[in-house]
């Protein structure tokens, strides 16, 4: 009886939807607008007043609760969503949206990942349990929640006065950023809170004396949460990828603005930076530095010249290099420029000028030649980084292009503002072409971000696997903030204290420390002598870490550069075999011969 009732009620839902499109249709045809919308609405409170009337006669059948779930709160979102398009605020109902949207597809894809786990094999079975523990546990389910809220809403708190390219910029930075970090301590946390909870509560003792070993035990563990990382990478990027893709098309009534975030921003460009167009040129001026700085000091500039000194000194030939003053010229030579010339429609110089005082109108003058020829070159704010295209033309056959910029106004020479003009050492001139899509951009974004999630992954379950929770999250979270930071600690060590013995091996390094160290402490310098042991301790410590600042893809992807295939090799070579192979083995064998579980006959 109740499935004769259920086709009944199937076949008045089928009639009710396709005879609102009909009416709809009809009634927009006949330029009836708001009659359609009303009716639009009557006949979608109709079908949902029907919905839930069948969901009540089948309360008693299981998937009726999920059903009624995902019908009451689309009605509730769509609610919001109609009260945000009242008060005109399109972005907020497309929010409102997204954050259904991305829950949805997340106990989708949960719910597919049960299922390709539900083979009876026990190492899919530990990993469909930590799942499960993922949507227990009230500390995972918060960073879930978060990592759910955090991109659908941040296009709200953006202010609408900024620039569009700006806005887009600095969505891209922020939310990509929150997903790493989000999704880095949702992982140390789960992975620490599970195998920690397993052992504490001596839930393992009847794990462990079933038929699996500890490495399958281990590896099943790690499956589950790669696998549940995968999911909400991919939900994030896709949920990154709309919400670009609104504030591009929607947020800007300025066709140029818009114009500039979809060729700078939203796309892929390779990036080069300038040499010098003579032949060790930049090798010359560091020596002729170098011996000006030595006739000065010759014991302070002696050789072997420590890094501290190698460094400024390079520094301050690449400033100058950088910099010009009024009506001197400076050539900057980009190279590997062939594939550019193959694929791209232009290439786009970036200049970025800052002069040495605020010029009355606060714009920059200057003439550029590009392989001799004379290019118009518009007025450059100071700070501002500009963009000019340059036709593919200009690009020589062997793949590279001269670019002289003269610091001289154009229109009025000897108006031309007393100051100097500078660069950043960074990106204050670079080169830049198209070589890919925004879409192709992001999804290698997302896979170095899951390589570091692995890695992160195996460190959590070895530290847990034979230290308390407390103690396994601290210590794995001080890997994660001391890796992602490894290039500023590495360089602030350097200065910290510097060791001049560039020229020694390793033993004469060995000796060069201590000696130095015992001399110190004779003369008594204690400070000194302390600050080569930290220098000892932090650069052994670095040592035993990866590097996630050289595989950080989200400043390359929220400025429009290409994450080249290079760093994805070099995260799945160094971090997702080396580091994590490394890690998981030492876990393996602490936890191999760690006593869990005894059987008593």
């Amino acid at each position: 009886m109740w499935q004769k009732r259920w086709v009944q009620w199937r076949l008045v839902l089928i009639a009710l939807v396709l005879f609102g499109i009909a009416a709809c249709v009809l009634l927009v045809r006949q330029g009836s607008l708001a009659a359609s919308f009303w009716f639009t609405v009557a006949d979608a409170i109709v079908i949902n007043l029907w919905i839930c009337w069948g969901l009540w006669c089948w309360r008693t059948h299981p998937w009726v609760q999920w059903a009624a779930a995902l019908v009451i709160s689309c009605d509730v979102v769509a609610i919001v969503a109609w009260l945000c398009l009242g008060n005109g605020s399109v972005v907020g109902a497309i929010s409102v949206w997204g954050i259904w949207v991305m829950a949805a597809g997340f106990i989708l894809g949960l719910a597919t990942i049960r299922l390709i786990i539900s083979p009876g094999i026990a190492l899919l079975a530990v990993a469909r349990t930590l799942i499960h523990e993922a949507i227990r546990m009230k500390v995972a389910l918060i960073f879930i929640v978060a990592l759910m809220l955090i991109v659908p809403v941040l296009p709200l708190v953006l202010d609408a006065e900024k620039r569009l390219a700006y806005r887009v910029e600095t969505f891209l930075v922020w939310s990509l950023t929150s997903v790493s970090v989000l999704m880095s301590l949702l992982t140390i946390f789960l992975a620490c809170g599970s195998i920690c909870n397993e052992i504490g509560r001596k839930q393992i003792f009847m794990t462990m004396t079933k038929p699996i070993s500890r490495g399958q035990y281990l590896v099943g563990k790690w499956l589950g949460l790669v696998l549940l990382n995968a999911l909400l990478l991919a939900i994030a990027g896709a949920g990154v990828w709309v919400f670009a893709s609104v504030l591009e098309k929607g947020q800007s009534q300025d066709e140029q603005d818009r114009a500039e975030v979809q060729r700078h921003l939203l796309v892929a460009r390779e990036v080069r930076t300038p040499v010098p167009a003579e032949s060790g040129g930049l090798a010359m001026r560091f020596q002729q530095k170098l011996e000006k700085l030595r006739a000065m000091e010759p014991i302070l500039y002696a050789e072997p010249l420590n890094n501290r000194l190698h460094s400024e000194i390079r520094v301050a030939v690449m400033e100058k290099w950088y910099s010009l003053n009024p009506f001197e010229t400076e050539i900057y030579k980009f190279t590997g420029l062939s594939s550019a010339k193959r694929l791209a429609d232009e290439v786009q110089l970036r200049l970025k000028p800052k002069s040495s005082r605020f010029q009355p109108d606060r714009l920059v003058r200057m003439q550029m030649h590009v392989n001799n020829i004379p290019v118009d070159l518009p007025p450059l704010a100071q700070d501002t980084a500009h963009v000019i295209p340059i036709s593919k033309t200009m690009i020589d056959k062997n793949g590279s292009m001269q670019v002289a910029l003269t610091y001289q106004d154009p229109d009025n020479p000897n108006a031309t503002f007393p100051a100097t003009v500078s660069f950043p050492l960074d990106d204050g001139i670079t080169m830049l072409y198209h070589v890919g899509s925004f879409e192709a951009n992001l999804l290698r974004t997302l896979v170095v971000l899951w390589i570091r999630l692995s890695f992160l992954t195996t460190l959590a379950l070895a530290t847990g696997s034979f230290l308390g929770f407390p103690t396994a999250c601290l210590i794995s979270l001080m890997v994660y903030f001391t890796a992602g930071a490894s290039g500023f600690l590495h360089e602030s060590l350097e200065w910290y204290a510097n060791f001049n013995y560039q020229r020694l091996d390793a033993f004469g390094k060995v000796g060069w420390v201590i000696d130095n160290f015992v001399g110190k402490l004779g003369e008594g310098e204690v400070w000194e002598a302390i600050k080569i042991v930290i220098r000892l301790v932090g650069s052994s410590f670095m040592l035993l870490i990866p590097s996630f600042s050289d595989y950080n893809p989200v400043p390359l992807v929220s400025s429009g550069r290409s994450v080249p295939y290079e760093m994805i090799g070099r995260a799945a070579l160094w971090v997702g075999i080396v580091w994590t192979g490394v890690v998981a083995l030492i876990g393996y064998w602490i936890f191999s011969r760690r006593e869990l579980a005894r059987v008593m006959v």
